[in-house]
């Protein structure tokens, strides 16, 4: 076996070359030292740094977490507000001259006034329902007419009963409900159509009016409002409540949405045939005798063409205001009981003229009255 190999320096300027490598080494091992030494110095700084900057990221992770969920809560109570600013107010404006409620109902009196606006109720918000959606609907509802005149208009056309229920009606209409109310707005002319103008103008323009609920279509006077709503942008909120089978025609061509609510109203204007014709025999005088079976009497025969030539008033207001003269009767007259404006008025009046005038409602006719110091 070979001796091991001679590692010791061959000469005395080897080993101190070693020696200085040595000494090298150990000076850089040192310094590597002294560095980790400083690089964990550095580290554990930079770890409580972190752990500091951690802590600050969770507390403002933390707070907006919090920020979120109040946004959140303010966004929710903004649709809130804004859903309630929106509302779904409902405003129902009748134009109880026109629209009027049906016999069947009226003769019910109380019972048929809440009847009424239960029907009128539960009709308006089905039809909401199935084309909106279901919300809460607040539904107001505004009925405007002359009650004078329709009781009277009622008590001709109709029967004493529909008259003496009338009252009880409208009672039992305003009871139905907080928010349903029946006015009277008097004899003036379009007192009601003032009325429902004014709220129309008002309500449509609300945000928080969701539907406005029309029953003026049969009445053309309302056709420039209409169109002014559309213009101002208000069409989508606009439904017509329809009362008689057909609807004017100047509101029929404005394409809104329609609603019909059977045996509601009376689908037809109220006639003045049946209560001019009885009448017309005691304008001219003559005797008040049955015609014979099959024989006309003069009155009968002129009867129609009368009536056909002469413009007839169609409403219940035209009909209640219209005067009617009696036979000349001067044993029973006084000057005193004579009207100022009987001048005016002829007692030989033909009988043309006297039906004329009176489809015309002229203001011409005057009426005598009895004088009730004549004891018989």
């Amino acid at each position: 076996m070979d001796p091991s190999p001679d590692i010791r320096p061959s000469s005395p300027g080897q080993h101190l070359r070693i020696l200085g490598c040595i000494e090298q080494l150990t000076g850089e091992v040192h310094s590597l030292l002294t560095d980790n030494s400083l690089h964990v110095d550095v580290i554990k700084k930079l770890r409580s740094d972190l752990n500091v900057y951690q802590r600050a990221f969770s507390d403002v992770s933390a707070e907006l977490d919090r920020y979120k969920t109040q946004m959140s809560e303010i966004d929710k109570q903004k649709e809130d507000l804004e859903a309630r600013l929106k509302g779904h107010r409902v405003v129902t404006l009748i134009d109880g001259d026109g629209a009027i409620f049906s016999k069947e109902l009226i003769i019910q009196g109380q019972a048929g006034g809440l009847l009424a606006a239960q029907k009128l109720s539960d009709s308006i918000i089905q039809h909401l329902s199935e084309q909106y959606g279901s919300h809460h609907y607040q539904l107001w509802v505004y009925v405007f007419l002359n009650k004078k005149g329709l009781m009277e208009a009622l008590g001709r056309l109709g029967s004493p009963l529909l008259k003496n229920s009338f009252e009880d009606f409208v009672t039992g209409f305003n009871q139905a409900a907080e928010r349903f109310s029946m006015l009277d707005v008097g004899n003036a002319k379009e007192a009601a159509d003032a009325k429902i103008k004014c709220h129309l103008e008002d309500d449509i323009r609300l945000p928080q009016t969701f539907k406005v609920i029309f029953a003026g279509c049969h009445d053309n006077g309302y056709v420039n409002n209409l169109r002014s709503q559309i213009t101002a942008g208000f069409k989508n909120k606009l439904v017509l409540l329809k009362s008689y089978a057909e609807m004017a025609s100047g509101i029929a061509e404005m394409d809104f949405p329609v609603l019909t609510i059977p045996d509601l109203f009376i689908t037809q204007r109220l006639g003045v045939t049946e209560i001019v014709t009885p009448r017309l025999a005691s304008y001219s005088g003559v005797t008040k005798v049955p015609p014979p079976v099959g024989e006309p009497n003069e009155t009968t025969k002129k009867t129609p063409e009368i009536l056909q030539n002469a413009s007839l008033p169609t409403s219940y207001s035209a009909i209640a205001s219209i005067s009617y003269k009696r036979e000349s009767t001067p044993e029973l007259d006084s000057s005193e009981w004579t009207t100022s404006s009987e001048s005016d008025y002829d007692d030989d009046l033909p009988h043309e003229a006297v039906v004329a005038a009176m489809a015309s409602n002229s203001p011409s006719i005057s009426s005598r009255y009895i004088n009730p110091n004549i004891v018989e």
